[in-house]
């Protein structure tokens, strides 16, 4: 597991109706590319982000079903009904930690 916790965006911040967070997450490639090198007849891996839709008043969000010790690029996009936030999210490379904490 590894938990994701957003800094509130204040109500004049969100700049339209419909605010919500959408949370990226994929197993770091550098991990995928070291994986994939030591199997000789590996198949493709998939650099796609899994999602998760967030509300607004949700400030922080436990990823289930990760295996520990393993490294996660991760990032959070605001959204409202308008589209996505001018600024560019911030890919964070994050760590799931032993049994879930």
């Amino acid at each position: 597991m590894y938990g994701v916790r957003v800094q509130p965006v204040s109500r004049e911040e969100q700049n339209g109706p419909g605010f919500h967070y959408i949370i990226r997450w994929r197993q770091h490639q550098r991990t995928v590319r070291a994986k994939q090198d030591k199997q000789t007849n590996s198949s493709s891996s998939s650099n796609e982000f899994d999602e998760r839709r967030v509300a607004a008043n949700i400030t922080e969000l436990v990823l289930g079903g990760l295996p520990v010790f393993c490294a996660y690029d991760v990032y959070v996009v605001s959204v409202n009904d308008i589209g996505p936030a001018v600024a560019a999210p911030q890919l964070v490379i994050a760590y799931t930690g032993e049994d879930g904490l």
